[in-house]
């Protein structure tokens, strides 16, 4: 295509855009081009390196999508990115946005070599957003209240993340994210989908004081998480913990429901349950140093795991430790039978339970 033919497709498609039929002069072109977000600069040269515009207030949907040469924007009146803005922009490893408060899903996925993003006035982070962005070392998103679906998965060079305001986030937010090792979001509240945190393998600790509802999977495989405080969440979900190879320390003090599967968590010797009065289909084969449960609830029972397979209790080598108010209670329940020569009081055991 030569070069006038270039420009005939370009005013033709800015005029469909601005849903006119009027002929153009260049320069009202160029208006044009930045008034519908640059996605036609695509069209002019894909190996446009850099792109800077002072007044340009909004970056269409795909404005800039597989522009594999971009290297850096300058955009310091843009407030919108629309669906995938800068998508699968390969190279891009400068951003200078700082009026932006919405971006769509896919805004920045695949952006593989962009290695810090900062965006100080952003409340809502859509699904997709950063997803594939494999360099990318650090966030600053201090206004963000929730996370999409996928927002971060597969960010492999993620250390760290703080959101002081973030209240919710979705499924496979932050899977994968390989190197993540500190999580902090004290007034996170929801966790509404799958996976979110799964596959984070370099997760040691995670504190999330305001947590009320988790989802399945949350931690799955989270090989190198030791402690976990969730000091307010009322039920844990389907595999939260499965496979955390590394879990010493779960500190649960309001949970009165497992919902699920609590598989291979290897280190785990001690399982501290006060409100505990439903396990479900509990189920904690694989947990091989499991020796210590203790249920410390005076007003009803949970049935019996469902499986103990591979632990020290299934061994005849640990023990469930109760109220002795309880006993009569457990001792009734047809699931406890083949555990009631392994059932011990508390109150005989401070060193174990500690006081009441």
């Amino acid at each position: 295509m030569g070069l006038t033919e270039k420009f005939t497709a370009l005013a033709d498609k800015i005029r469909k855009r601005l849903s006119t039929t009027k002929a153009m002069t260049l320069a009202e072109m160029s208006a044009a081009i930045d008034s519908v977000g640059g996605p036609e600069i695509k069209v002019l040269d894909n190996t446009l390196t850099e792109y800077s515009n002072d007044t340009l207030t909004a970056v269409r949907a795909y404005a800039f999508y597989y522009c594999g040469a971009l290297t850096s924007v300058d955009l310091p009146s843009v407030t919108s990115i629309g669906e995938y803005g800068f998508g699968q922009c390969t190279k891009l490893t400068s951003i200078n946005l700082p009026s932006v408060t919405s971006i769509d899903r896919d805004g920045f996925s695949g952006c593989s070599k962009l290695q810090s993003v900062s965006f100080p006035n952003i409340t809502t982070i859509t699904h997709y957003v950063f997803q594939n962005c494999s360099s990318l070392k650090s966030v600053n998103l201090p206004l963000v209240t929730s996370i999409g679906s996928r927002s971060f998965y597969n960010c492999t060079s993620l250390v760290s993340c703080n959101f002081p305001n973030l209240l919710s986030v979705s499924s496979y937010s932050f899977q994968n994210c390989q190197k993540l090792t500190t999580f902090e979001a004290p007034l996170l509240k929801t966790v509404s989908g799958a996976d979110a945190f799964k596959s984070c393998k370099a997760l040691t600790e995670i504190n999330l004081p305001k947590l009320e509802s988790a989802y399945t999977s949350m931690f799955n495989g989270c090989t190198s998480l030791i402690r976990v405080d969730l000091p307010t969440l009322t039920i844990i979900p389907d595999d939260m913990f499965s496979s955390c190879t590394s879990l010493t320390t779960l500190n649960i003090p309001n949970v009165y429901k497992i919902a699920g599967r609590f598989l291979s968590c290897t280190s785990l010797t001690r399982l501290d349950l006060p409100r505990v009065t439903t396990m479900g289909q509990s189920n904690f084969s694989g947990c091989t140093n499991l020796e210590t449960i203790i249920l410390r609830a005076t007003w009803e029972i949970p049935y019996a795991p469902k499986d103990l397979t591979g632990t020290k209790i299934a061994a005849g080598e640990g023990y469930f430790y109760v109220p002795r108010e309880m006993y009569d209670t457990y001792a009734a329940e047809a699931t406890w039978a083949p555990y009631l020569s392994q059932i011990r009081f508390i109150e005989d055991y401070p060193d174990i339970c500690g006081t009441t």
